[in-house]
Formats: structure tokens, C-alpha cells, sequence
């Protein structure tokens, strides 16, 4: 077995593409290493395939040019919490590079806690105004005290935005994902800003079969929220809600 980084917020139907070209709100970052955390926000996936137990919430606030967050859910039989720190830099106007490092714990009843550390990389190309590629390697450096290390996640997106302002304009994207032990996915994805106050996102992912949509409100309630379910044909549909502080 091996500890993956993420449970209930894996929500592979919810991702943008990994070009950042699909991107909605401060949730997505968590997918897009490259993209700055530039407000506080709290996320919740509340009973994943109706199961109570692995409710999860992150916490995400910006500090200057890094982003600390906390992932995780408790009950009294186990706990799981993950540190994140969030790293970039971008070295030209149409590069950028990010880094997610996670720290994190992992206990039950009865059993020793287990600890582990992973770093995730990512980068993103502004090929032209329209166009961005990035790609991004998961679980690149990882480190268990108890377990072995997951198999190694490549990432390749490409995307192309219609209206590059983002206000009332749609993107288009084309992701595909490989790892050592995982069947090829590929992800087609589409955002659409129908002005700065509502903007949505549709998922359809091959691997494992699935599809997700996203609805990101600014304007009509106190806080800018993001809205977020997915169908996993083989499990069942899990939910999120992310409130930008």
C-alpha cells in the first residue's frame, strides 16, 4: 500500500487542467503548482460517496509570495492532516514554475502514526496569448515512514482560451495523465466566464470514467464560492464547496 497525498480532494472530475487555462478559483491551485495562492480560502468535500467518515476540508492562506495550507479530516478512530507549503517563481513572463510540499500524519486506534513527505513540481509555457501548456510531475520526491512510495504522476495539458481577459470568454483544454502502474487518462475540459460575477467548468475524465462540473460565484453572496460536483460511474458522486476569504 501507499499513502496518496489526497482523498476526498483527489475530485478528478473538479480539477482544472494542468495548464492553467481552465483555472476558476483558489481551490484549483492545489492541482496547478504553478499558480500563485493569492487569497485565503477554506474547501470542503463534505461525506464522499456518502460517507460521512471522509469529509475533508482545507485551509489555504497566502503569506507574501507563499501559501500555506492545511489538508486533512479526524475522527475518534483515525486522523489524517497534511501540511502544504506552495512555492513560485515565475523566471520569464510566459514561464512559470511551482512547487507543492506536503508534510503530513497519519494515525488510528491502536497503531503507530505514520508520516510522510512528497514534493510536487509543475510548470507552465504562455505559448501565445491563447495558447498554455504546462506539465506537471506528482509525487516527484517522496519520503514514508511506513509505507511505500506511490507511483509517480505525469501530467501534460494544453489549453487554449478564447477570450484571453477572462471576462465572458471560454477556454478549452486537452489533459493527459500517465503513471508507472495507472492506465493512461485523458482529460477534456472547458471554463466559461459568462461575466466577472459567474464563471463554470466541465470535466470529462476517461481514467477511472468520470465527469464533474464547477460553478464559481463572486458577486451574489457575501464571499466569492465555488461549487463543485462529480460522477465516478464506477463509485459514486462526491460534492465540494470552497468560501474565498
Amino acid at each position: 500500500m501507499y499513502w496518496c497525498i489526497v482523498s476526498a480532494t483527489n475530485a478528478l472530475a473538479q480539477r482544472p487542467s494542468v495548464s492553467g487555462s481552465t483555472v476558476l478559483g483558489a481551490s484549483d491551485v492545489l492541482w496547478c503548482a504553478f499558480e500563485r495562492t493569492t487569497t485565503a480560502s477554506i474547501t470542503v468535500w463534505p461525506a464522499p460517496f456518502l460517507l460521512p467518515q471522509l469529509t475533508e476540508a482545507c485551509t489555504l492562506i497566502p503569506v507574501g509570495s507563499v501559501g500555506l495550507g492545511i489538508v486533512g479530516n479526524a475522527n475518534a478512530e483515525w486522523f489524517d492532516v497534511r501540511t502544504l507549503c506552495r512555492l513560485t517563481h515565475q523566471i520569464t513572463p510566459t514561464f512559470t514554475v511551482g512547487l507543492n510540499t506536503w508534510i503530513g500524519w497519519q494515525g488510528a486506534k491502536h497503531f503507530a502514526t505514520a508520516m510522510m513527505a512528497q514534493t510536487d513540481v509543475a510548470a507552465r509555457i504562455l505559448m501565445h496569448p491563447q495558447w498554455s501548456l504546462g506539465i506537471a510531475v506528482d509525487a516527484l520526491l517522496y519520503y514514508a515512514s511506513t509505507r511505500s512510495p506511490p507511483p509517480r504522476l505525469l501530467r501534460l495539458g494544453m489549453g487554449y482560451a478564447v477570450d484571453t481577459t477572462l471576462q465572458g470568454g471560454l477556454a478549452l483544454a486537452l489533459d493527459v495523465e500517465t503513471g508507472s502502474t495507472s492506465a493512461a487518462c485523458v482529460m477534456l475540459s472547458a471554463a466559461y466566464w459568462a461575466d466577472s460575477s459567474l464563471a463554470g467548468r466541465v470535466v470529462l475524465r476517461t481514467e477511472p470514467l468520470s465527469i464533474g462540473t464547477v460553478v464559481r460565484i463572486t458577486q451574489a453572496l457575501p464571499f466569492p464560492v465555488s461549487i463543485g460536483v462529480e460522477q465516478l460511474f464506477s463509485v459514486g458522486t462526491q460534492m465540494m464547496v470552497c468560501v474565498e476569504l
